[in-house]
């Protein structure tokens, strides 16, 4: 019956961790994917500003 036990508590905390890396992965990809847009947008917002000033010299 102990032995049920340990089993149960081992594969459970196995999924756990699983479940806590794969959650992880998905949030860096994510955030990855939000990072590199972001800088994408900035770098053409700044790119369209720096054209307006050009054109107004």
């Amino acid at each position: 019956m102990k032995m049920y036990l340990t089993y149960i508590c081992l594969v459970s905390l196995l999924t756990i961790l699983l479940l806590a890396i794969s959650n992880m992965y998905v949030a860096f990809s994510v955030y990855g994917m939000m990072v590199t847009y972001g800088f994408n947008l900035t770098g053409e917002i700044t790119t369209c500003e720096n054209k307006l000033l050009l054109q107004k010299q």
